[in-house]
């Protein structure tokens, strides 16, 4: 498990009756005209007794432009269920989620339901639905305002609640 934040294009990633809509072609789109992205469309894991297992994942890509560049440990986007995740984004991979979000003309939302837009580029806080207005991408007034860096993210590794 882990957290994610997801590209999506319906109400909220939450909503399972509803399907996001982008399409693995139109993804894979944007990957080629992304100069910075790099397809893969499987990814491999090296178990501790050195032997490499593949997995296939189509729509699977890397991040070759990210400050952090460990060849090892490379930042990913993966593709499923018509959205795009990655998992324990840092700022710089939540900024590039939202441009390519806009790009798409979907939205940026996280595990725990909180939105991540121009407005999180500005302010650093994600934004959740307004309860009155179910449709608004978020409640940009303050009220509705959070740390956008879930919890569990920020406990030391040894606290378990």
């Amino acid at each position: 498990m882990g957290y994610y934040l997801h590209i999506i294009r319906k109400k909220s990633y939450a909503e399972w009756e509803e399907t996001s809509n982008i399409s693995l072609e139109e993804w894979r789109a944007y990957i080629d005209l992304d100069e910075e992205l790099e397809l893969k469309d499987a990814y491999e894991i090296t178990l501790p007794d050195g032997k490499t297992v593949r997995n296939d994942s189509p729509g699977y890509c890397h991040w070759l432009t990210h400050f952090y560049q460990d060849t090892e440990h490379p930042i990913w986007f993966d593709y499923g269920q018509g959205s795009i995740g990655s998992k324990y984004p840092d700022e710089e991979t939540i900024a590039k989620m939202i441009r390519i979000a806009n790009i798409l003309q979907a939205k940026v939302q996280g595990d725990d339901g909180e939105f991540y837009d121009e407005t999180w580029l500005e302010t650093g806080k994600a934004v959740y639905l307004d309860d009155e207005d179910p449709d608004a991408p978020g409640n940009h007034d303050g009220k509705n305002e959070k740390d956008p860096i879930p919890a569990a993210i920020k406990k030391p590794w040894w606290k378990l609640w």
